[in-house]
């Protein structure tokens, strides 16, 4: 095999794995479903979070210090955010 037709195949490999990706980031881009997971802030009850806060007060799962917190966070569908009236950014996130 040629050093020119190994490079051609290389290349065309390249393009055609190149454009696999940008095909499935693109679909995952634009769907915005309501099971899609997010970062729910201000649903998290007292030490029922999901990690650090917004505020980096604390860096641990299970440390939130009161209920409804804006900056505490926990990942659920997007559905379950809105109806629980949940922010996908910090909102009101104060010390």
């Amino acid at each position: 095999m040629s050093k020119n037709s190994t490079f051609i195949k290389l290349a065309a490999f390249g393009l055609l794995a190149l454009g696999t990706t940008s095909c499935s980031e693109s679909t995952n881009a634009t769907t915005t479903s309501s099971d899609e997971m997010v970062k729910c802030y201000g649903i998290a009850k007292k030490g029922k979070n999901a990690c650090a806060d917004a505020l980096g007060r604390h860096g641990c799962a299970g440390q939130a210090t009161k209920d409804y917190d804006p900056c505490e966070w926990n990942v659920v569908k997007k559905s379950k955010c809105d109806a629980k009236k949940g922010n996908t950014k910090p909102v009101n996130c104060r010390k």
